[in-house]
């Protein structure tokens, strides 16, 4: 008897933690428990105003805002509250689009945006991808710091924090070659 209700315990136990797996794998696809945002701050040698423009204006934004291996065009960018954008990536093998709206607009100093990240055939990867920039003076330039929020999971918050690495990285530089190049 003490066998049998032995066994029943542990079929019952077997059983509700089957049913707590099933509830976490359903919890980690919507993103509960995990931690998909996304926070990088970069040092950039020149003033806050300049670097903010960087940010907004189409024609500075192609020469940096790009992953390795792509170009960037922006043929829609109205840099204002309640503003759309559209950014098309283009790569040998691939494309990606990002269609969004400006949230908060403060020149030089703070801007949000949410937009929906689309594949080369319109299909959304994902949506909803918020993004917070600040931009503060600090000793040897200005300190911008980007916050993304709305990741679907782990694997793309990585990816985009290495996107963002190089994009900054190349943003640097044209501040750091400005001697070389001229002004910018």
């Amino acid at each position: 008897m003490a066998e049998t209700k032995k066994v029943d315990q542990l079929k019952h136990q077997k059983v509700k933690n089957i049913h707590l797996l099933m509830i976490n794998k359903k919890e980690r696809a919507r993103g509960v428990g995990m931690n998909t945002d996304l926070s990088i701050m970069r040092l950039i040698p020149t003033q806050r105003e300049e670097l903010f423009d960087f940010f907004v204006r189409p024609d500075l934004l192609e020469m940096w805002d790009y992953p390795e291996g792509m170009s960037l065009k922006v043929p829609v960018l109205v840099p204002r509250a309640g503003g759309e954008f559209r950014f098309e990536y283009t790569g040998e093998n691939k494309s990606i689009v990002l269609l969004g709206n400006i949230k908060e607009f403060m020149p030089g100093t703070k801007l949000a945006d949410v937009c929906d990240v689309l594949d080369q055939n319109g299909n959304k990867i994902f949506g909803n991808l918020e993004t917070y920039y600040t931009f503060s003076e600090k000793p040897g330039g200005t300190l911008v710091t980007i916050t993304e929020r709305g990741f679907p999971d782990e694997k793309s918050k990585v990816e985009w924090e290495k996107v963002w690495n190089q994009c900054l990285d190349r943003l640097g530089s044209l501040f750091r070659n400005r001697e070389v190049f001229g002004t910018l």
